[in-house]
Order: structure tokens, then sequence, then C-alpha cells
């Protein structure tokens, strides 16, 4: 399926290799309630001694590669955004606002590299390929905090 979706583009062979690869893996992913479920405890301290856990960082991947290849809808691809950004503090006298937990088991986050690790790939698909966001742009602007550019007002 992924040959065929990206025939006759000019993306790199590896990216191709990594887009294969994950097309495979897609099939044994778990999703529940729009997140990754892993079959395995997390790597902080509060997740270390669950049997399973869902990652935000592994959603955040599973999304983007499931958007590009085209096996996630609108609908479902709303609900995953959604998931995500309910791992983000939103509390704007919270010392750790902005900041997003690991995994939806934990009950705050634990440093601020979660966020880059979660965010990084949804920011490189709205830079590089933002038609395979979903079609209502303010459903990803709006689920997330993101910085105000404009410091002037």
């Amino acid at each position: 399926m992924v040959v065929s979706v990206l025939k006759g583009t000019n993306m790199n062979k590896e990216l191709l290799e990594i887009l294969q690869s994950y097309n495979y893996l897609s099939e044994k992913v778990v999703w529940e309630e729009g997140m990754v479920r892993k079959n395995s405890s997390g790597h902080t301290r509060e997740v270390a001694e669950l049997e399973t856990v869902h990652s935000g960082r592994d959603t955040s991947l599973a999304y983007v590669f499931g958007k590009i290849i085209g096996n996630i809808d609108e609908t479902e691809g709303i609900q995953i955004l959604q998931s995500i950004s309910k791992l983000q503090v939103t509390d704007k006298k919270s010392d750790r606002y902005g900041a997003f937990r690991w995994y939806a088991e934990e009950s705050k986050p634990i440093d601020t590299n979660a966020a880059f690790f979660t965010m990084a790939p949804l920011a490189i698909l709205l830079l590089y390929s933002p038609e395979k966001l979903s079609r209502n742009a303010a459903s990803f602007s709006s689920a997330f905090i993101l910085p105000n550019r404009n410091k002037s007002s």
C-alpha cells in the first residue's frame, strides 16, 4: 500500500523504507481511546510498574505515519489529536503550563522533554505536509497551547 500511495513522489529511499516498516508495524499497533497502547511499562517512575501505558510520543509518531500513508481518517485523526492534547498542562497558574506528560497514566509532567518528543512529529507534518493534517486546521491549533510569537501585544 505504501509504495502505491507514494509512487511518483520525490520521497527519498530511506524515508520510503521507514514508511514501509511503519506500514508493517501499524498492523500491530493497538489504539485505545485515541492513544497507542504499549504493552510494556513506561520509562518514568510513576508508570514503571505498569504492564501497559499509553504513550504520547508513540501516539504522535503513529498519527504522523498513519496520516502520510493514508490509514487514519479525518474522524480518527481528530480523536487522536484531542487525546494527545489531554497530556498537556493547560492551567495557566501551573509552573508546568504547556508541558506534556509522557503517558496518559501519569498524574503530572516530570520534565519538559515530553513536549518536544510529542510535538516534533506533529510540527514536522504541519510544516511539510499540512494537507495530511485534519482538514479543519483549527482542530489542530486549538487543541494545543502554542507559543505566542507576537510579543508586542
